[in-house]
């Protein structure tokens, strides 16, 4: 598990917030909430190791304001 959490947290430093949520472009709203939710629950600083919480906090963060924005303003990410 350690292994998984610090290679996730690792690649997600230049991403779109469709890549930091493991999805493609053309996904429907289902889709990204239930990777968004596996994300999650993988990532979560309360669920993850003392040591690697510093590591994952900002990726949950990122997680967090991806699924945010394309939930509420999907269309206009999609534009720009």
């Amino acid at each position: 598990m350690d292994r998984a959490v610090t290679i996730v947290a690792s690649c997600h430093k230049d991403l779109n917030h469709y890549e930091r949520l493991c999805v493609v472009k053309t996904e429907k709203d289902d889709v990204i909430r239930r990777h968004y939710k596996m994300l999650c629950l993988m990532l979560h600083p309360d669920k993850v190791p003392s040591h690697l919480r510093e590591t994952v906090t900002p990726v949950f963060s990122a997680l967090s304001h991806a699924f945010d924005t394309l939930s509420k303003k999907r269309a206009t990410y999609d534009r720009e």
